[in-house]
């Protein structure tokens, strides 16, 4: 599911690699302990050897945790970073039907307990079974009949692990889903909060909020605490009762001579690492589980190749015409239509003004021809030159149909990077579009390196909307869909605006569908259809 680079593999290589030589050397210094013990003389040599394989283990052991973390945090770092990239290259639809507290969610704490998995987890889990299997043959050699008690209470133990780590991973998916939940209510709380106040409604949201966390979000908490508490019990068991377990039952055997002390301690002390396998084989079975569940919720985000080309796309010739027959558009196969019984052509340099009440679907009109969502076959048609457009490479297709949306999003940067967005432009193109769009009087006062603050939160909202309008007239698209850019506006600026787009539209021959509850582009269209 994801591409890590190759400073990663690298690591994972050399996490895999230290797994093994720890493995080889705490079964070697096992060996060496209970020919020391059984010895029963101060051998110096075999003593200094033991020394030297502790320092060595507990040398490579701090390599292991230190690769571990550079895992961690290296890989969740490029996990979250191609999930973006992903995400980014999705249809406007797929981000349309996930709410921002899901995606958002999707992207954050979903990543961070997925990416532990990807990097290491499977790794651990392959050599936690490798250490066990090496493990067992080694107590078979010492003592047949203490490795056979051993293995029982072990695979009891498992059993109960892996049982309990399903049951936990989905209790855990389960608070996440909620936790996305609460996450978009307190977004949307957010969003309002001077509504809310001004009706003084804080007490109702606060009411909606607790309903929420005592309905629903509480039983699902005491079910993680439960499965929780259950698997940590288990592995108390594991680590604390199974060794003492097998001490006592080798110092019995060792009383009637069937064993040696040194093989009872032996053996209990390697029960004891098994144990700590068995611990870690349940904790990477739990995440395992919980990176399924996740995988599940994120398939759309992850696996959906939304913005892949047609098997074979056509190229995209310059613009004579755009035929829109839409017979019936829905959101999803559940919802209402959207849209029903649409059908015009609008040619190259014309102006096509489509009007309606909010509501009748204007702007997803609009997001349909410039390829933002996709219109199914079965629910019409787009036509570029007489071409359906989802046979069309969609990067080309969107280098002649652009449109200016009403939620415009400005990033941290220039005046400048804000309008050309990495693209070369000359400068008197620059300045063309920055008069069109009546931003002179800004850049004459701040200049064109003056410093956007992320979101525009240094700009004023009719500013913000004129930055949206440059960045696309800039890129010349022989389509220009304009949704209601007088919406932030005063109506001195939306006259003088909108005059200078129609000039500039026909000097480029460019085609304009304005999309506007208003009257600004009356006078100047060709065509005027109403949804």
């Amino acid at each position: 599911m994801l591409r890590f680079t190759k400073s990663i593999k690298i690591k994972k290589l050399f996490y895999l690699m230290n797994s093994i030589l720890i493995t080889i050397c705490t079964l070697f210094a096992e060996s060496k302990m209970q020919k020391f013990i059984d010895s029963k003389i101060f051998n110096i040599h075999m003593f200094v050897v033991l020394i030297l394989l502790l320092l060595l283990l507990t040398g490579l052991r701090y390599v292991k945790v230190y690769i571990k973390t550079k895992l961690d945090k290296e890989g969740t770092l490029e996990g979250q970073t191609h999930i973006v990239h992903l995400a980014y290259r999705q249809y406007y639809r797929c981000h349309l039907e996930k709410n921002t507290g899901s995606l958002l969610f999707n992207l954050t704490e979903d990543v961070y307990k997925l990416m532990p998995w990807y990097t290491y987890g499977k790794i651990e889990l392959s050599m936690d079974i490798f250490y066990f299997i090496c493990i067992f043959v080694m107590m078979l050699a010492i003592d047949v009949n203490l490795s056979i008690i051993t293995v029982l209470c072990v695979l009891i133990s498992l059993w109960c692990a892996n049982s309990l780590s399903g049951k936990l991973a989905k209790a855990k998916n389960e608070q996440q889903e909620l936790d996305s939940i609460l996450n978009q209510q307190m977004i949307n709380s957010g969003k309002c909060i001077n509504t809310i106040r001004q009706l003084r409604k804080e007490n109702f949201f606060e009411d909606k909020f607790n309903q929420f966390v005592e309905g629903k979000y509480l039983h699902v908490l005491k079910k993680t605490i439960y499965c929780q508490t259950m698997f940590i019990s288990q592995m108390i068991f594991s680590r604390e009762i199974i060794p003492f377990v097998i001490l006592f039952t080798g110092i019995l055997l060792a009383l009637v001579g069937r064993t040696t002390i040194g093989s009872a301690i032996v053996v209990m002390d390697m029960s004891i690492k098994m144990s700590d396998s068995i611990q870690a084989l349940g904790d990477n079975i739990s995440q395992q589980h919980l990176s399924q569940e996740i995988e599940k919720r994120m398939k759309e985000l992850v696996d959906a190749d939304l913005d892949a080309a047609p098997a074979s796309p056509l190229k995209t010739d310059d613009f004579e015409s755009l035929q829109v027959r839409i017979d019936q558009y829905r959101y999803s196969t559940a919802g209402n239509p959207v849209l029903e019984d649409v059908a015009f052509e609008v040619r190259r340099g014309e102006l096509l003004l489509i009007k309606g009440e909010s509501g009748n679907g204007k702007s997803t009109l609009g997001k349909l021809i410039a390829g933002i969502l996709v219109l199914e076959e079965k629910a019409g048609k787009i036509y570029y030159n007489k071409i359906d457009i989802n046979r069309l490479n969609r990067q080309e297709y969107n280098k002649h149909v652009l449109m200016v949306c009403q939620d415009v999003v400005l990033f941290y940067g220039t005046l400048a990077e804000n309008i050309v967005m990495e693209q070369t432009v000359n400068t008197a193109s620059l300045d063309e579009v920055i008069f069109v769009c009546g931003l002179e009087e800004f850049v004459n006062e701040y200049g064109l390196n003056y410093m956007i603050a992320q979101s525009g939160e240094n700009v004023s909202g009719g500013q913000k909307q004129r930055i949206g309008i440059a960045r696309i007239l800039i890129r010349k698209p022989d389509v220009l869909i304009l949704d209601e850019i007088a919406s932030a506006l005063d109506s001195g600026m939306t006259e003088k605006i909108v005059e200078r787009i129609v000039k500039y539209a026909q000097k480029y021959s460019i085609a304009i569908i304005s999309i506007s509850h208003g009257t600004e582009f009356d006078k100047y269209c060709d065509n005027m259809i109403t949804v």
